[in-house]
């Protein structure tokens, strides 16, 4: 079996006292994909936030390996450098990517992800032209 890739161990996030998340544990290996459900105000966006290092003034407990390196407790300039490489969240309601344009979907990219077109490889170009 493939060694995971990102290894979630009893995730607690609070703020203040008030506990917010409790205990999540999870692993993803290669391949796989996780989608978090639940009612509204069940922790699902902080669980998210939390692994990708976003939510401040909480208090955050576990573990959260990448890859094999802890990613709780690391600093800002180090979160920076794997997000959006190694580790990325999808936000409620992506299905409206699915109804517009590929040149109106990469627009709304640079505002998250500014690139140079020319540094583009030239498959991906002819795509944003369509």
């Amino acid at each position: 079996m493939a060694k995971a890739v990102l290894t979630v161990n009893n995730l607690q996030v609070a703020f203040a006292a008030r506990p917010i998340v409790r205990n999540v544990s999870f692993q993803l290996r290669p391949g796989e994909v996780l989608g978090i459900i639940g009612e509204s105000g069940s922790g699902k966006s902080a669980t998210c936030l939390s692994i990708l290092g976003l939510l401040q003034g909480a208090k955050v407990q576990g573990s959260t390996q990448l890859l094999g390196q802890e990613l709780i407790g690391l600093n800002a300039a180090a979160l920076r450098q794997i997000r959006g490489q190694k580790i990325g969240m999808i936000l409620q309601n992506p299905a409206s990517f699915l109804i517009r344009s590929p040149r109106s979907n990469a627009n709304s990219s640079k505002l998250c992800y500014p690139i140079d077109r020319s540094q583009t490889p030239l498959p991906n170009r002819s795509r944003l032209n369509s």
